[in-house]
This record gives structure tokens, sequence and C-alpha cells, in this order.
């Protein structure tokens, strides 16, 4: 049983308007933000106060910050 309902709202957006909104929200907001976030603020930080990424954006890293 429990397998089955894993499947359902991880391969089943429809199953959001069939009424499985308490299995989705828990799953969707906490998979995003956790990955998102995360990766986001420490790449940002680790690479200002470092000297190295100096450097790289002389080479061309400002564009990758930009994309």
């Amino acid at each position: 049983m429990p397998e089955s309902k894993r499947r359902k709202p991880l391969t089943g957006p429809k199953h959001k308007e069939s009424g499985g909104k308490e299995s989705q929200p828990e799953e969707t907001p906490l998979v995003p933000p956790s990955v998102d976030y995360p990766a986001q603020a420490d790449d940002k930080p680790v690479i200002e106060p470092s000297p190295q990424p100096a450097k790289r954006r002389r080479r061309g890293v400002d564009r990758m910050h930009v994309l």
C-alpha cells in the first residue's frame, strides 16, 4: 500500500486535484527549497569572500553569475 501511494504523488501531478493535496505539498516544497536555496546561498557567499574567485571573475565568471 505505501509503495502505490508514494508512486502516485511523485509521478502523478494530477493527484493534486484528485485529493492527494496533503501528501504532495509536503514533498514538493521540501524538495525544491532544500535543494535550490542551500545550493545558491552556499555558492554566492563562498565565491565572493574567496580570493580566487576574483581572478576567475576577470576571465569571465561574471557572465556565469548573471546567467
